[in-house]
């Protein structure tokens, strides 16, 4: 210590004006809650408990069988359960079996059991002796014990025996107590006997012999006063003739507890061997060696049932007061004496001293708070501390809104403060050069050595109010302000800029770790990680409890460092490696661990934004201050191995009506709304579990519910699911396993998959059936159209030749006649010398006549193709058009004699015609080409020139001519394609199919030309 805080404590200590102790009497080390009618809880009157494997508290009360999960209550009773044949349970007969299953005992309606799920009663119909049971009991083996009044039975391989009353039972004789000897309560804790100088006891199958009270020779002695057996096993009686002792029974061992208040009767012993008591008048206590302190919050004139779990949590069922939680908090408050309404600041002093203040200014000394006299309401009745820091000089600088006093060995002096008043003080950050940085509602200031300043604006804009100040790099200060997060450059000049891009609101807390991370706590948003110009926040969505962080440290002394959080819902650590993964890139929930009221931290904070309200002691202990005093722990003592927390699913409802619970849901058709309840049990908290669920088959994302425990589905599609759940419990530990149940949603009858295949199969067999009627109506049309054209062709065809004929038999040898007799005159010698010219004119146009009528023939009827065939009438048409077109003109054509039917030979002879002709009297062109191709299969005619091309509207070209080879197309049972070449012109393809598919032979029919036309 140095020789400046030695007077400093010197002055204080002259000045002391009140110690108050750091635990105060009675029952501090303990935390209290309660349920009754009032709620939650259906009945007052708690007749036994019992705490099952899985977690759950089973309780029998005046209203039922109820069971708990550490938020809500479920009640079995004669409305829901009709296996419950009565409501009226017996005192302290709750047990679980081995074999996971529940018995409770009634006093007129026999044993109730429950396993997997489903209830059912054993009584007087089922071979019980009385409906009336006092004990329930197993052994070793698992064979259940059933103590009636009177009778004994035993359940073993699911089936129940009669041990007693029966013909020459040895358990007959022990029926009927003996209540002077073994007490009015004696026959609900087993049958008794004496056996010579031995009580004995006949409890979990077995006699084994009673203890009796130090120096009792005979068992004839004994009367008991009161007896009991608590949810241990362990026996607890008293007797007459010893007063002021009470006796404990292990097995056959007995202990002696001298000094006992004489009304008192014990229900429970705790780990550290303390006795826990009550009276008939209602005063419950603790007990142990000698010394009683009362348990105000736990009032109940009788006996009550006492319950431990897992987290050393005692739950306690009264007969009058309903149903009592009891833990031993993690944390010891600190309560200075002060107004109630906000809570201290805090500060650790160089001599590792912690300091607060609230209405005053004080110290911590060992056990006790040692106030500095002249602080407390220092400058009016309102005056309250909050702001606390330590000078270059080892002076305390206490702040208010009535300034700021300085705390020295010479005593407590106020400080000048430039520049008139400041308003509320929430900050105070000492300077190396002797400096005190104020922040305040005005801005801030720069007092003490070197010049005075006073920043009021930031940026030309009000900055707000200053709530907190902390160290930069090199000459720079993070400010925290109910604007947001700035910096502050304090060498010259000086300047006072908003941090780029918060969004963040207004700043609650500042800390710089030693990596030179700052962490802010802000009011709303949560946690925000800045780091360079880089920043990260972490919210609810990361798995806080909420966003709200009122103060915030990091605690270094572990295995590995952790960032505490103070937060409306209680402390929160995080591992700083899972906010450093995060930041990283890693979407994972963040670890929480939650310590809340169970654990003694009441989640109540300060009414001024930014007081320091955490620190952390040399010797790693933290302190973090509420309203209701300041909560000290160390870390390194909390148990961090609580286990995982398990869930269930409870119940399900469909449309709004409960469905008894079985190993899966099933949704029928019309059924189109599902609520799912589940629940959790943690070994402390259970109320602040985390939920999540997802729909497996459906959901690929978790749903996070929160603190629900009610998932709700609608419409759900046909199909098969597993509804899953998970809980997080405020230790961050995840359950190990997820609660699961099947889920299958029927389809109605038309949505039934063999009806669905069905169902496909005829609707494709229709369409197939549709398809082939389309298709064969649609060959029978192209048929007859087919066969229309070939008929039309036919009768055309057939009347061109009949007018070809008559025209050459008829008009033609009229004309021929005519032209031999013109002939004839010209050589008549009745002509005069020099002739007559008429006969010359009538042989000649006789003459041209008979050339176009031959020419009409020929249109009407080629000649060639009915004398030479098809190929050498298309080859004599290509010639003729050699010799008219005024280009280049070639033509390559196979041999297709005999592939087209004789009568539709004509049909394609015009189509080559009706091209020719187009070229001859359209095209233009320089260049045209015929070239006809026969394959296995198909017979291709192509004929294309270089001319004009077709014109862009193909409409234009629908002319009888066009419309005729297309008809005949169709008719050879091909089709025509019309197109322009990229190099301009016209190309007409027309495919026809080969019948029967014979390769050809020989490029042309081997025959010449005969004959002439006409």
């Amino acid at each position: 210590m140095s020789q400046r805080s030695a007077k400093l404590l010197a002055l204080v200590f002259g000045a002391i004006v009140c110690l108050h102790p750091l635990l105060p009497a009675g029952t501090a080390q303990y935390s209290f809650r309660s349920w009754n009618s009032a709620n939650g809880l259906p009945d007052n009157t708690i007749m036994a408990m019992v705490r099952t494997r899985d977690g759950f508290l089973w309780m029998t009360t005046d209203d039922g069988l109820v069971r708990f999960d550490g938020v809500r209550f479920r009640v079995f009773d004669k409305t829901n359960t009709p296996a419950l044949l009565s409501t009226s349970f017996s005192f302290s007969v709750l047990m679980e079996s081995n074999d996971g299953a529940l018995w409770a005992g009634t006093v007129d309606g026999g044993v109730i059991r429950y396993k997997d799920g489903r209830f059912e009663s054993i009584s007087t119909r089922d071979g019980l002796p009385s409906n009336e049971v006092l004990r329930i009991d197993q052994d070793s083996a698992g064979v259940i014990y059933i103590f009636t009044r009177p009778g004994l039975s035993k359940w073993a391989g699911g089936k129940l025996l009669r041990v007693a009353p029966q013909p020459n039972s040895p358990f007959n004789a022990y029926l009927q107590p003996n209540n002077r000897q073994t007490g009015f309560d004696g026959s609900r804790w087993g049958l008794w006997r004496t056996e010579g100088l031995r009580l004995e006891r006949f409890a979990y199958g077995a006699w084994q012999t009673f203890p009796l009270p130090p120096g009792m020779k005979s068992p004839r002695e004994l009367h008991i006063r009161s007896i009991y057996e608590d949810s241990r096993g362990t026996v607890w009686y008293n007797a007459y003739g010893y007063r002021g002792q009470y006796f404990r029974v292990k097995g056959t061992s007995l202990t002696a507890y001298r000094g006992f208040p004489r009304d008192g009767f014990v229900c429970w012993q705790d780990d550290d061997g303390a006795l826990w008591l009550s009276d008939h008048q209602g005063h419950a206590a603790i007990w142990k060696d000698g010394h009683l302190r009362s348990l105000s919050e736990l009032v109940t004139p009788n006996l009550f049932n006492t319950v431990e779990d897992n987290a050393g949590t005692l739950w306690i069922g009264t007969l009058t007061e309903g149903l009592l939680r009891v833990t031993r908090p993690l944390t010891h408050m600190l309560v200075p004496e002060g107004a109630p309404e906000g809570a201290a600041t805090l500060l650790l002093d160089r001599d590792h001293r912690v300091w607060l203040g609230s209405r005053g200014v004080q110290y911590l000394q060992g056990q006790f708070l040692k106030e500095i006299a002249h602080t407390r309401d220092r400058g009016g009745r309102l005056t309250f501390f909050t702001a606390l820091a330590q000078a270059q000089d080892g002076a305390i600088l206490a702040a208010s809104r009535r300034g700021i006093l300085r705390i020295d060995a010479s005593g407590v002096n106020p400080i000048d403060l430039p520049g008139g008043d400041y308003g509320d003080i929430m900050a105070l950050l000492p300077s190396q050069d002797g400096s005190v940085w104020v922040g305040c509602k005005e801005g801030l200031y720069r007092i003490g050595s070197g010049p005075f300043l006073h920043l009021a604006s930031m940026e030309g804009q009000s900055p707000g109010s200053v709530t907190s100040i902390a160290l930069a790099e090199g000459d720079e200060l993070w400010v925290g302000t109910s604007r947001g997060l700035s910096k502050l450059h304090t060498a010259n000049p000086v300047s006072w800029q908003m941090v780029p891009g918060w969004r963040y609101g207004a700043v609650s807390a500042l800390f710089t770790d030693a990596r030179g991370i700052l962490w802010a706590g802000t009011d709303g948003y949560g946690l925000v990680r800045v780091a360079g110009n880089s920043m990260i926040d972490y919210s609810t969505r990361n798995g806080l409890p909420d966003n709200t962080v009122a103060a915030l440290l990091e605690d270094d002394t572990g295995d590995r460092p952790y960032l505490w959080l103070d937060m409306r819902r209680g402390l929160v650590r995080i591992p700083k490696s899972e906010l450093e993964s995060y930041a990283n890139g890693d979407g994972s929930p963040l670890d929480c661990m939650r310590l809340s009221e169970a654990d003694g931290i009441v989640s109540e904070h300060a009414l001024f934004l930014g007081q320091r309200l955490a620190l952390q002691d040399q010797t790693g202990q933290l302190f973090f201050s509420t309203r209701h005093g300041v909560a000290v722990f160390d870390p390194r003592a909390v148990e961090f191995g609580r286990t995982a927390p398990m869930v269930y699913v409870e119940e399900h409802r469909i449309d709004g009506r409960e469905v008894p619970s079985e190993d899966a849901i099933t949704l029928r058709p019309g059924q189109t709304n599902l609520e799912i309840h589940y629940t959790g049990i943690a070994d402390l908290n259970s109320d602040q579990l985390l939920f999540r669920y997802r729909l497996a088959g459906l959901d690929q994302q978790w749903t996070q519910a929160g603190t629900e425990r009610v998932a709700v589905f609608s419409r759900l599609p046909v199909g098969d699911y597993e509804f899953e759940v998970e809980a997080t419990g405020s230790s961050g530990l995840r359950s190990a396993k997820a609660a699961a149940i099947p889920i299958h949603v029927l389809p109605r009858f038309y949505q039934r998959r063999w009806v669905q295949i069905i169902s496909g199969l005829f609707l494709l067999a229709g369409l197939i059936a549709l398809f082939r009627y389309r298709y064969s109506m649609l060959r029978r049309s192209q048929t007859r159209q087919r066969a229309f054209a070939r008929t039309l062709m036919a009768s055309q065809e057939a009347e061109r030749k009949r007018i070809a004929a008559e025209l050459h038999d008829g008009l033609g040898q009229h004309l021929v006649l005519i032209n031999n007799l013109s002939l004839m005159g010209v050589q008549s010698t009745d002509r005069h010398a020099d002739g007559d010219p008429l006969y010359d004119r009538i042989a000649e146009q006789t003459s041209e006549a008979i050339d176009e009528l031959r020419t009409i023939s020929y249109n009407l009827r080629p000649y060639q193709l009915d004398r030479l065939g098809l190929t050498r009438a298309i080859r004599a048409l290509s010639d003729h058009g050699r010799q008219i077109f005024a280009g280049d003109w070639t033509h390559e054509l196979d041999n297709i004699d005999g592939v087209i039917e004789t009568d539709l030979e004509i049909a394609f002879y015009r189509i080559v015609q009706e091209c020719i002709n187009n070229i001859l009297k359209h095209s233009n062109a320089t260049q045209a080409s015929i070239v006809l191709r026969r394959s296995d299969l198909t017979l291709i005619l192509e004929i294309k020139d270089n001319g004009q091309g077709l014109p862009t509207d193909h409409s234009s070209m629908a002319g009888f001519g066009m419309i005729g080879m297309r008809e005949r197309a169709e008719a050879l049972g091909g089709k025509l394609q019309l197109s322009t070449p990229s190099g301009g012109g016209t190309c007409v393809i027309v495919t026809v199919p080969v019948p029967g598919g014979t390769p050809v032979q020989g490029k042309e029919k081997q025959s010449g030309l005969a004959g002439e036309m006409l």
